[in-house]
């Protein structure tokens, strides 16, 4: 396991925070074990995230379901509340997702079409950690 330092670690949670507070898309690759996840879960409770996103933080740990864009679709109507049971594309969730903006972690995603689709909206900070 070769895992970073911690005064690296912290320095590299910080340039996610910052990139994070401008919106700006996120994406950690590395191989297994090496800690994406535990960065992905540090950024996501950072006192500088949380008061930037409030309550509209969320992660999605992709790896507890198929590979499928209809997969993760549901699971993000569910968990931003917006109750559509099978959303066929984004355009459905759009006026779900907060004004002032919202954090999206994907944990261990793989690549999805509906990424690209994510990252185009105005208000959405994606940050996918992967493997690939």
């Amino acid at each position: 396991m070769n895992r970073l330092p911690c005064f690296e670690r912290d320095e590299l949670i910080e340039k996610i925070v910052g990139l994070a507070e401008n919106l700006t898309s996120i994406t950690l690759i590395g191989a297994s074990s090496v800690g994406k996840t535990f960065i992905d879960l540090t950024f996501l409770y950072h006192g500088r995230t949380k008061r930037r996103f409030s309550v509209d933080r969320r992660f999605i740990r992709c790896d507890q379901f198929p590979v499928l864009c209809n997969h993760l679709l549901s699971r993000l109507s569910k968990i931003i509340g917006a109750g559509i049971e099978k959303p066929e594309d984004l355009a459905s969730l759009r006026p779900f997702s907060s004004s002032r903006g919202i954090l999206l972690v994907l944990g261990n995603a793989k690549i999805y079409a509906v990424v690209e689709g994510l990252s185009q909206f105005d208000n959405v900070c994606l940050c996918i950690s992967s493997r690939i």
